[in-house]
């Protein structure tokens, strides 16, 4: 299935670079087919390298293995879609950015609770972030503002477990009395001051 995605895809932007149709129509078409209004996680892993350098790669792998044992289950559970699950790279999709935010708050606990018995250099850290709007998903690749937005969101600089939203994702969480969130600040994104939020671990 994901292939034919992939193929028809293809086709239907070759159509459009080559004028052989209505590029509205075109577009219209794709939208139609892989467009779709949701929530988009993204731990961008950016501190592999670094923890390699200082561990060794096969200490590395093991704890984002490990990572990943304990987090996949917690996020499809509470709805999430994993597209991709590798050493350098987490992207989930939810329906909802409450969704999202829950199934974050609830792998920073699990992951609290194994630090609990782990050695300084076997505890499990992860920097996610968070945007919400209309993408294209193509197989298991997703393109779009929000997915550029959360890739960068999600780079982790910290070495700690952070969730940092998008302003699109906030608005869907700002009114939960039950989440606490602060300004981040802004960052840069192709040449764009973006507002960021912060999930505050209660």
């Amino acid at each position: 299935m994901d292939q034919d995605e992939i193929r028809e895809m293809e086709e239907l932007l070759r159509k459009r670079g080559s004028g052989e149709g209505d590029v509205a129509a075109i577009d219209g078409e794709i939208l139609k087919k892989f467009g779709k209004e949701c929530t988009v996680m993204v731990s961008d892993l950016s501190s592999f390298s670094k923890l390699t350098h200082e561990q060794g790669i096969i200490h590395s792998l093991g704890l984002i293995a490990k990572a990943h044992q304990i987090a996949a289950p917690i996020l499809k559970t509470l709805g999430g879609e994993v597209l991709t699950a590798d050493p350098e790279m987490l992207v989930v999709l939810f329906r909802k950015p409450m969704d999202a935010v829950m199934a974050a708050r609830a792998v920073n606990r699990a992951f609290e609770e194994n630090n609990a018995g782990a050695t300084e250099n076997s505890k499990l850290a992860i920097s996610l972030g968070i945007g919400h709007g209309k993408l294209l998903k193509v197989g298991d690749k997703i393109y779009g503002d929000q997915v550029n937005q959360a890739h960068r969101l999600g780079e982790d600089v910290t070495g700690k477990c952070e969730v940092k939203l998008t302003p699109e994702a906030y608005e869907g969480v700002k009114h939960l009395s039950s989440l606490q969130f602060r300004e981040a600040g802004q960052i840069q994104i192709g040449g764009l001051n973006v507002s960021t939020y912060e999930l505050i671990f209660t």
